[in-house]
């Protein structure tokens, strides 16, 4: 049985960002190309911001975004570094992100469930 693991955004805030480097990822990286969505679907601004930004402390605006796309960004993080054996493939974090953009009613629910999943042991501590 596997055992997975997920790092949460405390984490990620607090860790040298060389550490992103085996997720592909850059802080610099645009939040809407990293999840694939268009830009102007985006419904909280800045659209363009970046990864780095939609960590705390973050300036997205409305505040109550701040939550699901910090989960979002370390649920992707954590999906793509091959030393964390996170419960979601990057494509499964994708489609959660850009449902919750078609769908904007499901944002609580999936923030909780990326929260549950980036909670997991971390084992890049």
């Amino acid at each position: 049985m596997a055992i997975f693991e997920g790092c949460s955004i405390g984490t990620w805030v607090t860790l040298d960002q060389e550490l992103w480097g085996p997720t592909g990822k850059d802080p610099n990286d645009f939040i809407y190309q990293t999840f694939g969505v268009q830009e102007e679907d985006i419904p909280f601004t800045p659209q363009d911001a970046t990864l780095e930004q939609g960590l705390p402390p973050s300036p997205i605006e409305p505040a109550a975004w701040r939550g699901f796309v910090a989960q979002a960004i370390a649920a992707i993080l954590n999906a793509q570094h091959p030393e964390v054996n996170y419960p979601l493939s990057p494509q499964e974090v994708r489609n959660r992100f850009q449902g919750v953009i078609d769908n904007p009613e499901l944002r609580e629910a999936v923030e909780l469930e990326l929260e549950q999943y980036n909670e997991l042991d971390c084992p890049l501590r």
